[in-house]
């Protein structure tokens, strides 16, 4: 591997780890505070969303170690920047998500309130930050 690539993969796991590590502790504090203050959840109706406490920075945060990341990873004009998660795609197939009638009740809510079928798209990817040869082990998903 080259030296400048070595540095750029390097970077891009430490950046990574920053955002896996930084993302869970903010988490963590959010669900400290959050146990700290009375929420009555109850009067929030199906669909409807209550912004936690500190939520715009939150998102404000992960946005800026994603985009670093990124930055690092692909220089600017060195070619199209992709995903930031499972870039790499094996494949995509056509689906039917179903939803049974046999759903136990607590989880009948939103999509899964009744039982109908959906056309769905299913991605298969690796799981890494970056492409790699199929030969080096790592995760692989799919995403419905």
């Amino acid at each position: 591997m080259k030296p400048n690539n070595l540095f750029k993969g390097v970077a891009a796991t430490l950046c990574g780890l920053t955002l896996a590590i930084a993302f869970p502790v903010t988490m963590m504090a959010q669900e400290a505070q959050a146990k700290s203050e009375h929420r009555d959840d109850a009067s929030l109706a199906l669909g409807q969303e209550r912004e936690e406490p500190n939520e715009a920075a939150l998102i404000e945060s992960i946005t800026k170690q994603t985009l670093g990341r990124l930055k690092v990873q692909y220089s600017a004009g060195k070619g199209l920047v992709l995903r930031d998660a499972h870039p790499k795609a094996h494949g995509l197939v056509r689906a039917e998500f179903i939803v049974v009638d046999s759903l136990p009740e607590e989880l009948q809510h939103g999509v899964f309130a009744q039982p109908r079928k959906f056309d769905a798209l299913i991605r298969f990817s690796a799981g890494g930050v970056s492409v790699q040869s199929d030969e080096i082990e790592q995760a692989r998903g799919m995403a419905i």
